[in-house]
């Protein structure tokens, strides 16, 4: 193969993988609060989310983690807190002293879960990427 064909082969695998990279999905940044008032409008879509992660601990069963737009929501009635039940990848449960009852910015898939009465579960699934927020930054 002559130097031109090999430099053609070259540029032609770069653009490649630009293109490649530049199709890969952008969280859309968003707020439990706005996944809980209009979850059907981010199913099934990459987001990033920041809130007060909790781990329940259950006996006999695994542990519950919820996030909630801010520590004060934990304490409210059931009925009317502003959450979102995480599924915890590996990494995080590992990670689950550390993280519980602190603010945290998730990164995974968000699901509108239509349950038997017809209420919309929020769940985030698929959790990519999680840090601890000193702060909130938008609770």
């Amino acid at each position: 193969m002559g130097r031109k064909s090999t430099v053609v082969l070259m540029v032609s695998f770069v653009l490649l993988a630009c293109r490649v990279g530049l199709t890969e999905q952008q969280p859309t940044l968003v707020s439990v609060a706005e996944l809980v008032a209009h979850p059907q409008n981010f199913n099934r879509r990459l987001v990033e989310v920041e809130g007060f992660l909790v781990f329940w601990t259950q006996q006999r069963h695994s542990a519950v983690v919820d996030l909630y737009a801010d520590e004060s929501e934990v304490d409210r009635p059931i009925a009317i807190r502003r959450q979102v039940l995480v599924i915890p990848s590996d990494e995080m449960a590992e990670s689950r002293s550390r993280i519980t009852h602190k603010y945290v910015k998730l990164t995974g898939t968000f699901y509108a879960v239509r349950s038997t009465n017809g209420c919309c579960i929020s769940v985030l699934k698929e959790v990519q990427h999680f840090v601890v927020s000193s702060t909130p930054s938008s609770p």
